[in-house]
C-alpha cells in the first residue's frame, strides 16, 4: 500500500512539473495586443532588435525583496520583443540594439498589497554606428495583491515582474510611435 502511495505521489509531482513549465513567467511579455501603438506592417524596427546589457546600478543586496535584478529586465525585454515581431532572429547581426540600466528599485508591503517601483534606463541605438535612438528613464509601479496570487510570498515577485513589464511596455510604445505606428 506504502508502494503504492509514494508512486502516487511522484507521479503527482512530475505532472504537475510537466504542466506548469519553466519558461518565462507571464507577467514579464509584453504581448501586442497590450500596446496602445498598433504596430503597422513593415515598421523598421521588425526583426531588427537585439538585446544588448542590461545591468543593475542600484545598491540593494541580492537577498532584498526590492532587488529586480538585471536578469529579468533583459528576460523580459527579449521575449517582449519576440512577442511583437520586433526581435532580430538569432545567429542574425541585428540593425538596433537595446541597452537596459536599472537605476532605482523599492518595495512597501501592507497587510494584503505589495507595490514594487522600478525606474530603468532604456537605450537603442543603431547597431553599427552606435548612434542614439531612443534614450528615456522609464518609471512604473506595481501593486500585487489578492487579483494577483493568493500566495503572500508570492505577491512580491508579482509586484517586481509587473512592474518591470511595465517599463518595457512604455519602452515599446515610444518606439512603436517613434516609427510611425498608430
Amino acid at each position: 500500500m506504502k508502494t503504492c502511495n509514494r508512486a502516487l505521489f511522484f507521479a503527482a509531482i512530475a505532472l504537475t512539473t510537466l504542466l506548469t513549465g519553466c519558461g518565462t513567467p507571464r507577467e514579464l511579455i509584453v504581448k501586442p495586443t497590450d500596446l496602445r501603438v498598433h504596430i503597422l506592417p513593415g515598421s523598421p524596427f521588425s526583426g531588427k532588435i537585439g538585446v544588448g546589457t542590461a545591468h543593475d546600478e542600484t545598491t540593494e543586496s541580492i537577498f532584498n525583496d526590492a532587488k529586480v535584478g538585471a536578469g529579468i529586465v533583459s528576460l523580459s525585454l527579449q521575449d517582449s520583443l519576440e512577442s511583437v515581431g520586433y526581435l532580430a532572429p538569432k545567429g542574425e547581426n541585428s540593425c538596433y540594439t537595446v541597452h537596459a540600466v536599472i537605476r532605482g528599485n523599492s518595495m512597501s508591503k501592507g497587510f494584503i498589497d505589495v507595490t514594487s517601483k522600478v525606474s530603468i534606463d532604456y537605450t537603442l541605438e543603431e547597431s553599427s554606428s552606435k548612434a542614439e535612438v531612443y534614450h528615456k528613464t522609464l518609471n512604473a509601479e506595481y501593486t500585487a495583491g489578492m487579483k494577483d496570487t493568493w500566495s503572500g510570498p508570492n505577491r512580491p515577485t508579482m509586484a517586481k515582474y509587473n512592474a518591470v513589464r511595465l517599463t518595457v511596455e512604455q519602452f515599446l510604445n515610444d518606439i512603436t510611435s517613434v516609427a510611425g505606428g498608430q
